[in-house]
C-alpha cells in the first residue's frame, strides 16, 4: 500500500500465526491480513504459504488475461519459516520431514516443505499464464533460522553450546 504497487495482499505486523493471521498470537490479538486496504476476514484456517502462493497464482493468470502486454513485477514475501512455527500436519508427515526426531525441527521442515508448495504453485502459474515467455524469478532468503532450543532453524542446542556457530 503505498509503495508503488498496484496491489498488496499480507500483513503490517511480524510474527502473525500461520493459520489465523492474528497478531500477536497471544489471546486478545488482532487480525491482520489485508487485501490492499481492507482487512480479509474470509481466510481464517487457511496456512499462509498456501494462501499466499494461491493469491500470487490468480494475480499471475488475471495480469496474462486483462494485460497480456504489460510486463508483470510480482513481489511475493511468503512468511515461512519465520516464528511462529506452526506447520500443518500434512507437510510435517511428508517423508523429508516425518522421522526428524525434535519437534521443533519436524515443524520448521514442514514450513519449508510448504514454502516450496509455494513457489512451485507459483511457477506453475507463470508456466499457464505465459507459455514460451521469457520470466525471471529470482529467490531469496533473509537471515535464515534462529539457532537455540525451541526455535527449529538449527541443530545447534543453545546459543552457548560450543559445538555451534564455530
Amino acid at each position: 500500500t503505498r509503495r508503488g504497487f498496484d496491489h498488496w495482499y499480507g500483513f503490517w505486523q511480524g510474527g502473525e500465526t500461520h493459520s489465523t493471521h492474528v497478531f500477536p498470537p497471544a489471546k486478545g490479538g488482532v487480525l491482520d491480513l489485508n487485501d490492499n486496504e481492507v482487512i480479509d476476514r474470509s481466510q481464517s484456517g487457511t496456512y499462509s504459504a498456501a494462501l499466499f502462493g494461491m493469491k500470487a497464482a490468480q494475480h499471475i493468470l488475471r495480469h496474462a488475461a486483462e494485460r497480456p502486454a504489460v510486463p508483470l513485477f510480482l513481489y511475493l514475501a511468503l512468511q515461512n519459516v519465520h516464528n511462529p512455527l506452526e506447520s500443518p500436519e500434512e507437510y510435517t508427515t511428508r517423508a523429508a520431514c516425518a522421522d526428524i526426531p525434535d519437534p521443533s525441527r519436524r515443524t520448521f521442515c514442514g514450513m519449508a516443505a510448504a514454502a516450496d508448495d509455494a513457489v512451485a504453485n507459483v511457477t506453475a502459474a507463470f508456466r499457464r499464464a505465459f507459455p514460451g515467455e521469457d520470466v525471471v524469478m529470482v529467490l531469496g532468503g533473509d537471515n535464515g533460522g534462529i539457532p537455540g532450543d525451541g526455535f527449529g532453524g538449527s541443530n545447534c542446542p543453545t546459543l552457548s553450546s560450543g559445538s555451534c556457530l564455530r
